[in-house]
């Protein structure tokens, strides 16, 4: 019979979730696979006009009389305008030319639209406005690719520009077939599109983005995705008049939009930038105004209604894909975590947050090796309790043997470790400076002693740190032979709390 000394010691082993089933791995792997494709060629979202404080949006823009050669100004609420008003607009445009080469065409059997030039017509507010946040989302967005096509770029790209380019108008019959927009210099990024709620039908854009030819593997399909704001016009619409959608797409991405079967399709185009400026912050009311890769939601979605995965509840770590100064991630914790993750990152976090899943930004710490009796004795004294241990798969806070992180459970009974363990905490900071490692000191002890660091075995490691997320989290003495410096590294996991099957947030989900 076991003690309870026996007991006692095994706690740290024991876990509050069982190990990971073959099912949940799948969800599991389908989730990551969803999360690295997120941060591919697009990004949509809406936006909250409240965030300006406009009721009314209005639209001003010129008007050349043909008889008197003057020019006037006609002004249009985009609140619920009349259809008269509408095709008054849409007749006040100029035919829509497409680049061909180096010549600029009109052609109505490739395109057919009309437009306003950025001289010709202005708004009364601007959605582009730091305050709104959708150049925040764009930033972060594109930040960790923007200058990745720029050469002789010495300085980082950290930050997004965006310049009216124009008004766009299809009626009956609209539509533009595949193309790709003509850049406007080297740093011209991509195309930020805002639609204007109306009543019509058809019209979706489709983008396509294809990856790169490999060699030396079978050929890939192209990504296709299709944005259909057709019924956001409508009475009881999701976005309303004061609530516009968007959609940012890179300008090698190559898109079309479908004829217009009925009514009128409006949007407002602008060019994105990258510059050298510090990037926008998003604002820190973000209720009113969301963005989500929804490609990881429909898979999220899907896992939260699938009763037989974490039918019980539990955590989902997600390593954050890039690196981030330590110093700035301590700052963020008082602030927010938006203002400074990006790529996938920056989409995980406001997708969990659309589907109401609450999550926090934890530091993670370069794997440690167990000390003698933290690990070995442990198991000893479980086994001699007859308790159930720590699940052996290879979602654990062990360090696994190889890469192969999503494979299947190992039912062996054996740690599939290298007597080591990823360590968390809530602060940054790590070792302290003060610390003297010798070498017969614990490193483990000196990480205990100067954050709250610990090994938190009820973690499921979706996703682990990267060679490349780790960034120097403090510096410390080293003795031996030699004196030297050494360093204490510092990366980020972004854990998700996952409440029991028809609780909390997955009860919300039809």
């Amino acid at each position: 019979m076991a003690s309870s000394s026996d007991q006692e010691q095994a706690q740290d082993l024991l876990s509050s979730r069982p190990p990971v089933t073959k099912h949940e791995a799948q969800v599991i792997r389908k989730i990551v696979k969803a999360l690295n494709n997120s941060e591919t060629f697009y990004l949509s979202g809406t936006l909250d006009l409240a965030t300006l404080g406009v009721n009314d949006p209005t639209l001003f823009y010129s008007v050349k009389d043909p008889k008197q050669g003057v020019q006037a100004a006609n002004v249009i609420s985009l609140h619920k305008p009349p259809s008269d008003t509408l095709d008054q607009l849409h007749a006040d445009c100029d035919p829509s030319p497409f680049g061909h080469g180096k010549e600029t065409v009109y052609d109505e059997s490739y395109r057919l639209a009309r437009e306003l030039q950025s001289n010709r017509f202005n708004l009364n507010f601007d959605p582009t406005a730091i305050s709104t946040g959708t150049l925040a989302a764009v930033s972060a967005f594109t930040s960790p690719t923007a200058g990745a096509s720029l050469e002789n770029t010495k300085l980082p790209i950290t930050g997004v520009e965006a310049k009216l380019y124009k008004f766009n108008s299809y009626t009956a019959g609209g539509h533009f077939k595949k193309h790709r927009d003509t850049p406007k210099s080297t740093n011209h990024i991509g195309t930020l599109l805002f639609g204007i709620p109306t009543l019509f039908e058809g019209g979706e854009l489709i983008l396509t983005h294809g990856p790169a030819d490999d060699a030396d593997g079978p050929p890939q399909e192209p990504q296709t995705i299709t944005i259909d704001w057709s019924k956001l016009g409508e009475p009881g619409a999701a976005v309303s008049s004061a609530r516009l959608p968007w959609v940012f797409f890179y300008s090698d991405v190559e898109h079309e939009i479908l004829p217009v079967k009925s009514g009128l399709r409006l949007t407002i185009a602008y060019d994105i930038f990258a510059t050298e400026m510090v990037r926008y912050r998003v604002p820190a009311d973000d209720s009113k105004f969301e963005t989500r890769s929804d490609t990881l939601y429909s898979a999220l979605r899907e896992a939260l209604k699938d009763e037989e995965f974490l039918n019980k509840g539990g955590k989902l770590a997600f390593a954050l894909n890039y690196q981030y100064p330590a110093e700035e991630m301590e700052k963020a914790k008082d602030a927010s975590f938006d203002a400074i993750l990006k790529g996938n990152d920056y989409l995980l976090a406001h997708t969990l947050s659309a589907l109401s899943l609450s999550s926090e930004v934890r530091a993670v710490y370069e794997p440690e090796e167990l000390p003698d009796g933290y690990y070995d004795a442990r198991y000893k004294a479980l086994d001699k309790s007859g308790m159930t241990g720590y699940p052996s798969d290879r979602f654990s806070s062990l360090v696994i043997r190889d890469d192969s992180q999503l494979s299947e459970p190992d039912d062996s009974g054996t740690p599939p470790s290298e007597g080591r363990a990823f360590f968390t905490a809530s602060t940054f900071q790590g070792i302290a400076g003060d610390c003297v490692e010798e070498e017969a000191t614990d490193r483990v002890e000196f990480l205990e002693e100067s954050t709250d660091a610990s090994v938190d075995w009820a973690l499921i490691w979706a996703r682990r740190p990267t060679k490349e997320a780790w960034a120097v989290a403090s510096t410390f003495a080293q003795y031996g032979n030699y004196a030297s410096a050494n360093y204490c590294y510092v990366a980020g996991v972004l854990v998700v709390h996952v409440p029991a099957f028809g609780e909390g947030a997955r009860k919300q989900i039809e």
